[in-house]
């Protein structure tokens, strides 16, 4: 089997030149990737809360990490993501006792999240920023 090694790129004036594709290709693609794959620090999101419903948009492709607390009292939500449910849960209330759940769920640009039920909530995300988004 053989080794391809070179690539011979030919202009639009039909003259060619040939480059080695390990010092030549490579760095560029392997940026690319890097940028493609790359998750950002956590960050808290801003929750914005229509009548009792929160609800946010992912600025990026990524992971969003939603934590519902008790504060002492049960606490049930609903994690919607456009409009199709993610995850259902509970935080048990236990007098004098913060309970928490956690959820983590992959979204893609542009998707709408919110959050219905009682209980305090907190979201975090990791998204992909530097990611190439065409349009």
């Amino acid at each position: 089997m053989a080794v391809i090694n070179q690539i011979n790129l030919v202009n639009n004036v039909g003259e060619s030149e040939t480059y080695d594709i390990e010092t030549k290709i490579t760095p560029a693609l392997q940026t690319f990737f890097k940028n493609q794959n790359e998750l950002s620090n956590p960050e808290d999101l801003e929750v914005q809360t229509v009548g009792s419903v929160r609800v946010f948009v992912a600025e990026y492709d990524g992971y969003i990490t939603l934590t519902a607390s008790s504060g002492g009292v049960a606490s049930n939500f609903t994690f919607l993501v456009n409009e199709t449910v993610f995850a259902k849960g509970t935080a048990p209330g236990v007098t004098g006792v913060i309970t928490q759940t956690c959820v983590t769920c992959a979204v893609n640009k542009g998707d709408t999240c919110r959050i219905t039920g009682t209980g305090s909530y907190s979201a975090s995300a990791r998204y992909f920023k530097s990611r190439l988004y065409p349009n």
